[in-house]
């Protein structure tokens, strides 16, 4: 992730020769999640700063931007998943699918034929199919990686573009968030950020977890009835009777901006979620991964990227409104994507 994170800081300051520049930063961000996901995950090294036209880049892109038939089919695998079945449909392309399939499979293929270990998400999957009484089939472990894949693409680049409008937005949370920066940087002395002083990024922590309550960047989280169950009020009334097998969505926006659990939802504030306040936020009303068993995967993989990223660019630059930057970034939203039709423009003053 380091070596990722070096190559987007490097192309960031060739866009400022004269210490500011502004620029759209999805585009940008998006490339960084694509090569650390390409690195991280299927083993391969892709620079889409210095080639934005590499076909990992593309398909992703591709896979991940809804548009037409594939939304229309998205949402039928959601709501009646056997019509696909029936009809014999898939959601992705073949020939994307087919692409990530030889990725990992070759790649599997050559680290054991040649004794290669890579400390990557095919590596852990590789020792994993070894120990598992399981027996994973290689279609198994390609569908583990694709589906990392589709669910860390878009939103950790959202997670990052959003933290930055919000850093942006609120300059005093920046100038707190950037003296914090400040004396990590002093503890690793010219080192790269590492997992166990990332850890040590309190008021980060606070600013994501309050970004990632205020954007709401997956929509609902859904789980499948396992066992009958009568759902009561406070007061012991009936509400509903679920049965086995129902499906059963938890629309995540609706419960982190509902004034009854976040007083003033649309303000920003950090605050929330520092050791003295957090622990009077109501269990199941912040969910931004999920809760139980079946949370997100990716939890810690995602913070981890995002605090990262923001350490490197808050340590360089001081994130200023732009002439083109929304004036209101919500209203300016269609669709299911966090992609607001004017961008994320940002104007980026050099620290040094």
């Amino acid at each position: 992730m380091n070596e990722c994170f070096s190559e987007c800081i490097k192309k960031l300051k060739t866009k400022m020769p004269n210490g500011s520049c502004e620029f759209e930063m999805k585009q940008f961000i998006t490339r960084l999640s694509n090569d650390i996901i390409a690195s991280t995950a299927f083993g391969i090294n892709v620079n889409s700063y210095q080639d934005p036209n590499n076909k990992f880049y593309n398909v992703g892109q591709s896979i991940t931007r809804f548009r037409g038939s594939q939304m229309f089919k998205f949402m039928i695998s959601n709501v009646a998943p056997w019509i696909l079945t029936y009809l014999g449909m898939k959601i992705f392309d073949k020939e994307k699918t087919d692409y990530f399939t030889r990725l990992v499979i070759d790649a599997m293929k050559y680290r054991e034929k040649n004794n290669i270990v890579r400390h990557d998400m095919i590596q852990l999957l590789l020792e994993a199919k070894k120990d598992s009484a399981q027996h994973w089939s290689d279609e198994e472990i390609v569908a583990q990686c694709f589906i990392f894949f589709f669910a860390a693409f878009e939103n950790n680049a959202n997670l990052i573009c959003a933290a930055s409008h919000e850093l942006m937005s609120n300059p005093d949370v920046q100038q707190r968030l950037y003296e914090e920066c400040l004396e990590i940087k002093e503890e690793l002395q010219d080192q790269p950020l590492n997992y166990d002083i990332a850890n040590k990024l309190k008021y980060m922590d606070m600013v994501l977890n309050e970004t990632l309550r205020k954007w709401s960047f997956a929509s609902f989280t859904d789980r499948v009835c396992s066992k009958d169950y009568k759902l009561t009020d406070e007061d012991d009334n009936f509400v509903f009777d679920f049965k086995v097998g129902d499906r059963v969505w938890f629309p995540l926006g609706g419960l982190q901006m509902d004034e009854q659990y976040f007083e003033n939802p649309d303000v920003f504030d950090p605050e929330r979620f520092s050791d003295d306040n957090k622990g009077n936020i109501k269990p199941f009303t912040f969910l931004p991964f999920g809760a139980g068993p079946r949370n997100c995967i990716g939890n810690r993989y995602a913070l981890m990227q995002a605090k990262a990223m923001l350490y490197y660019l808050v340590i360089n630059c001081k994130l200023e409104r732009s002439e083109k930057t929304v004036k209101d970034i919500f209203n300016d939203m269609r669709g299911f994507n966090v992609n607001p039709q004017g961008g994320f423009w940002i104007r980026f003053v050099s620290r040094k």
